[in-house]
Parts: C-alpha cells; sequence; structure tokens
C-alpha cells in the first residue's frame, strides 16, 4: 500500500510502501518457573512480539515489583531466595494492553537427609 497527500496546490507524490503489521493484546503467562539454586526465575512469550514483562515479587511482604520494562523472557535474582518463602508473579503488557498476573512460583523446596524414627 502507498499513500499520498494533498494540500491546496493539488496532489504530491505516492510514498514508499507501508508496511503493516498486526499487534495483538499478551496473553497471560502459564510457564513461569524458577531454577533450582533459585538464581533465575524465566517465563514463556506473551504471544506478541511487542511485549514487556514486569516481575512482582508476592511474598514475602511487603508486595513490590522487583523489575519493570523487561525485554527478555528471563531474571536472574539477587540473594538467596531459596531460604525465604518468596513467590514470584509477571504480567506482560504492550500497546494492546495488559495481561493478568499469572499464577505465582515458588522456589524448590530444599530437602535434607533423614531417618524415619
Amino acid at each position: 500500500m502507498k499513500a499520498r497527500c494533498r494540500n491546496e496546490f493539488g496532489w504530491g507524490n505516492y510514498g514508499p510502501n507501508l508496511v503493516t503489521r498486526f499487534i495483538s493484546a499478551p496473553k497471560p503467562i502459564t510457564d513461569l518457573s524458577i531454577s533450582e539454586n533459585c538464581s533465575k526465575i524465566s517465563w514463556g512469550s506473551c504471544g506478541a512480539a511487542d511485549c514487556t514483562y514486569d516481575v512482582k515479587v508476592l511474598a514475602p511482604e511487603p508486595e513490590r515489583y522487583l523489575a519493570q520494562g523487561i525485554q527478555a523472557n528471563s531474571l536472574l535474582l539477587e540473594g538467596n531466595t531459596c531460604d525465604n518463602n518468596y513467590q514470584f508473579a509477571i504480567a506482560a503488557s504492550n500497546k494492546c494492553g495488559a495481561s493478568e498476573v499469572c499464577m505465582p512460583v515458588l522456589p524448590p523446596p530444599k530437602f535434607t537427609e533423614s531417618c524415619p524414627t
């Protein structure tokens, strides 16, 4: 498709071909996971190419954003989240809107060797 403008002096020349692309609203994140050593959280795509992601800490309170506007599908974590009851959640957003916050993910439990008594 090409476009051109008109004013009181008449029509101008056609411009270059216009390129359009479809942008959709983001889907909720469903595959959020945390690494075994609790150093990284990862999530799947929101389904649209222009999404950014907000990482929220739900627990321990207070709820807070850990990072906002991330373009990657993972985040390295600082500190030791394995020793606390951390819960993380992700939401995606783009020009068409924002997704719901995903279900929270918990760090994997630590197991210790013990014998039954």
